[in-house]
């Protein structure tokens, strides 16, 4: 696990030695916190290439979140690790809070493509503009990690969770046209 794993054993791993480890990370955090970024930024590409403006826009989100519970399902437990890292908070170290800050803002980048897609669905006025939906997107955020934390908790695959999450969507866009 991470707390257990020194630089000399990622290395090993990786098939680099320590000098080169060393040369390019001051020390696991810093490693952990690339690897998520790297990882993030690839989820969050497939959400945004699955935009799709000619679907209606709960379908269009299901879609989004569905590309980015495939492009996540390689490295679920990554994935849950960051997140749980950033849920648990603060340390007393202050690297590994720099760190947690880090991934704190990797994590948010989820609720900013669900945001841009409501935004967008106001312009288009499948949304009416007084739809709250800075809170919306902030609760389909929540649900898409909580269906990712209990696929992995009930050891299913995090698509298993499709049928759930259009279901859950298709509440929340029923509410924001409400508005």
């Amino acid at each position: 696990g991470y707390e257990a794993a020194t630089l000399r054993d990622i290395a090993r791993e990786a098939g680099l030695s320590t000098g080169a480890v060393f040369a390019n990370f001051a020390d696991k955090n810093e490693i952990f916190v690339k690897v998520v970024e790297e990882e993030t930024a690839r989820v969050i590409t497939a959400a945004i290439d699955a935009h799709d403006t000619t679907r209606p826009l709960a379908d269009r989100l299901h879609r989004q979140l569905m590309a980015a519970y495939e492009a996540a399902e390689g490295n679920a437990r990554l994935i849950l690790s960051a997140f749980v890292m950033n849920w648990s908070g603060q340390t007393s170290d202050a690297e590994a809070n720099a760190g947690l800050a880090d991934i704190a803002s990797l994590t948010d980048m989820t609720r900013q493509v669900i945001l841009e897609t409501l935004r967008h669905a106001q312009s288009e006025n499948e949304l009416p503009a007084q739809a709250d939906i800075e809170h919306g997107a902030e609760i389909i955020e929540d649900l898409t990690f909580s269906n990712l934390r209990r696929a992995h908790r009930d050891g299913q695959a995090f698509v298993s969770m499709g049928e759930r999450l259009r279901f859950q969507i298709e509440l929340i866009v029923s509410g924001l046209k409400a508005a």
